[in-house]
């Protein structure tokens, strides 16, 4: 191996406080608002959540991905690393197996991200976001563009003109499983005294996360209404106490529950997530108990208090829907 010059040891060492001077520059600056609104920075390296920079690409006025081509990197990647055919058939004209390969193999962790000025939004370097997404890997280095605001290239439109309807589904299934490790989902039951308040539940659900499913859950008779609330609260056994009281309050009204699932804009972080829940439940509760004549506790609404108690609802619901 040839060995280097003091010329051009000389000269890296330059280029390298150059780029240094230059990142400083940039932070101090291009972003004269708060520092932190913007990026982090170890080792005077720009980088972000990975997380965050995938939630970034969502379109809030409709819930829409802006970038679908990380979605569809991501199903190569899994394709590749967990032997899917399936995943690797759908991306085959969009992504060169081949080239995918090469680049899981190298791991070239030096070339970072490149999003755009302000906004956060991905513009290039799509594979190491996500095989970031892939691996778990909590943050990724990031390189600021200046130049014009970035359009999305691969949002739904696209996603439209190049897949069929088949494949579509499976790439937004994959989507929506990726999503919902970073907007975590809850469950609600809205119990029939408070129906007539629905639109209201719904304000105030909507006020800090976004509503992604309803159903209207039917039962023909008491028994079978009675039964479900058993499987709720007591495991199967028999209701007593203030479950009964809910029940000799609930049983003559319509035989329906309202179940909504709504997504909170907090990520993933769990404890935050679950303390948001708790608080809105309380807010509903209190605010639509005072209009409801014959109010008992806890006539409302129910929601899981834990995140095992969320999943043993959506397994009980499952069974119903």
């Amino acid at each position: 191996m040839r060995k280097k010059s003091l010329r051009e040891k000389l000269f890296n060492s330059l280029e390298k406080r150059l780029e240094k001077l230059i990142t400083i520059f940039n932070l101090f600056i291009f972003f004269p608002r708060k520092f932190n609104d913007f990026q982090r920075y170890d080792n005077l390296k720009l980088y972000i959540d990975s997380e965050e920079l995938f939630l970034n690409n969502i379109d809030v006025l409709n819930g829409r991905y802006l970038r679908y081509d990380v979605i569809l990197n991501y199903m190569g990647i899994k394709g590749i690393e967990e032997k899917n055919d399936e995943y690797l058939k759908i991306i085959e004209n969009f992504i060169n197996k081949k080239e995918l390969e090469k680049k899981i193999k190298e791991k070239n962790e030096k070339q970072p991200i490149l999003i755009s000025n302000g906004e956060k939004i991905l513009k290039d370097e799509v594979f190491k976001l996500s095989m970031a997404l892939y691996k778990g890997k909590k943050r990724v280095d990031v390189k600021y563009d200046f130049r014009k605001k970035h359009e999305a290239d691969y949002d739904f439109n696209w996603l439209k003109n190049n897949f069929n309807q088949n494949n579509i589904e499976i790439i937004l299934e994959e989507y929506n499983n990726l999503r919902k490790k970073f907007y975590p989902q809850t469950n609600m039951l809205i119990w029939a005294p408070a129906h007539k308040y629905l639109k209201n539940i719904k304000k105030e659900i909507s006020t800090k996360s976004y509503i992604t499913k309803e159903v209207v859950l039917e039962f023909d008779t008491q028994n079978e209404l009675k039964q479900f609330l058993e499987e709720v609260y007591c495991s199967g056994n028999n209701i007593f106490g203030r479950v009964q009281q809910k029940w000799d309050r609930i049983k003559d009204e319509e035989l329906k529950i309202i179940v909504l699932w709504a997504e909170t804009n907090l990520s993933k972080r769990e404890k935050g997530f679950l303390i948001e829940m708790v608080e809105l439940k309380k807010r509903i509760r209190s605010k639509i108990s005072k209009r409801m004549k014959n109010y008992v506790f806890d006539s409302v609404i129910h929601m899981g208090g834990n995140r095992t108690e969320i999943n043993e609802l959506d397994e009980i619901l499952d069974r119903y829907i």
